[in-house]
């Protein structure tokens, strides 16, 4: 076996192990595994090199390929380093005679905690990013697009705990290239999550992705409008607006009604929008699957309406729940029902709040024993030390009123549908 060269800094990296090591560490694992890299490296990256070595005579081979650098510490925005993409690629993979050596690529990971650069490299490295479906991005800096994606093969898009930036000399103009022309028209899903801020952006090229878009994500975006140009995407499947608008901003409630041509939607996620009532154009909504409108202040509860025959999952505050006996005794194909929140409390006759009685329980308690498809409750056990009365009630008396659900614990509220989950109950007969 030969020597391992002298690791940098000190610090052991993978690729400072021999080839023959790898070769036989790389057989234990998993297919997909083995196509996927995971480096430590300084920010200069001094792999680099090592790196181009080992993966481009694999190259033609890799149809998925997982690039993630990660550094101790955080990383100053004033002083971020970008990263070419395209430039790297291509100079880590050259194209060969017979085609491009990435020519079977068709997912592409950046993790990077800089800024992220997808420049007119892409215009010449084209022939070798034909075939790629899905970029994404789960953890940068920053994004930087300064042209359009010459991707035609392109579906799936997404940018998580990033922000988009483009050619602007001020903050609120880098902001305004959501679904810019850059963007090609063959996506079927738009990811765009997690202090995002699009604030100042113009949503509107979104209307141009109406006939392909199915999937579109744009919560924690700080909007400061309603994006009216959702009533355009009326392929839609998937529509996660969580905690989409700026603290600042008070929706109306008919600008909700942008939603209403939406009729393909399947799951659509509202919460933590302020909202005092579900909006109308969604209780009317019969196909919806999926309900997640948790963290709102709903005043009266969920009202009667078409979507209730319909839903399968229902994501609410408790205090929500509790005000809703009738609505969910009209959901009987719902099967699982995730609550969380565990405050009950009354507007008190004087100031203040009144916490509810146990006997507030008893609605919801037969409600929930009368729904035949009900299989499971989730209680969200988040950040918060106290349970309130009712709430108690239900947990103690939901094993012996309803002996065929279950009570399960969740530590958060990310319990959200994708495309995979819905082509799965399709597959179901669900």
């Amino acid at each position: 076996m030969s020597p391992a060269a002298a690791p940098l800094h000190g610090a052991l990296h993978l690729l400072d192990l021999p080839e023959d090591v790898l070769a036989a560490m790389a057989a234990r694992l998993p297919f997909s595994q083995r196509l996927c890299l995971s480096l430590q490296a300084s920010p200069c990256l001094n792999l680099g090199g090592r790196c181009y070595r080992w993966l481009a005579p694999r190259a033609a081979a890799v149809e998925e390929l997982c690039f993630a650098v990660a550094t101790p510490e955080p990383v100053d925005p004033q002083h971020y380093c970008s990263l070419p993409v395209p430039s790297l690629l291509l100079s880590l993979c050259e194209v060969e005679a017979g085609g491009p050596a990435l020519r079977k690529l068709a997912k592409l990971s950046v993790e990077w905690p800089e800024a992220v650069e997808l420049d007119e490299a892409l215009m010449a490295a084209r022939p070798a990013f034909r075939g790629l479906r899905k970029l994404a991005f789960p953890a940068v800096g920053r994004l930087e697009v300064w042209s359009r994606l010459p991707l035609p093969s392109l579906t799936d898009f997404s940018l998580a705990d990033g922000t988009l930036a483009g050619m602007a000399s001020t903050p609120e103009a880098r902001h305004a290239i959501l679904a810019a022309p850059w963007l090609p028209p063959t996506l079927t899903q738009l990811l765009v999550v997690s202090r995002n801020r699009l604030t100042h952006a113009s949503l509107d090229p979104l209307a141009q992705l109406g006939p392909s878009l199915e999937e579109l994500n744009i919560s924690e975006s700080f909007l400061s409008t309603f994006p009216s140009q959702l009533s355009a995407l009326t392929r839609l499947r998937i529509l996660y607006l969580h905690n989409a608008f700026n603290r600042h901003v008070r929706i109306q409630p008919g600008d909700w009604q942008a939603l209403a041509p939406l009729t393909r939607l399947a799951f659509l996620s509202i919460s933590g929008n302020r909202l005092a009532a579900l909006p109308p154009c969604v209780a009317a909504m019969s196909q919806l699957q999926a309900l997640h409108v948790e963290e709102n202040e709903l005043e009266a509860g969920l009202p009667l309406g078409p979507m209730l025959s319909s839903l399968r999952e229902l994501l609410l505050d408790w205090q929500a729940a509790l005000d809703s006996p009738a609505a969910l005794r009209a959901a009987t194909r719902l099967s699982r029902l995730a609550l969380s929140c565990h405050r009950a409390v009354d507007e008190g006759p004087g100031p203040g709040l009144t916490v509810r009685p146990a006997e507030a329980a008893e609605p919801l308690l037969a409600a929930l024993a009368s729904m035949p498809a009900l299989r499971c409750v989730d209680d969200v056990f988040g950040e918060e030390d106290t349970v309130t009365a009712p709430v108690a009630r239900v947990m103690w008396q939901l094993g012996r009123r309803c002996p065929r659900v279950e009570l399960r614990t969740l530590s958060t509220t990310d319990i959200g549908w994708g495309m995979a989950e819905l082509e799965r109950r399709a597959a179901a007969g669900d």
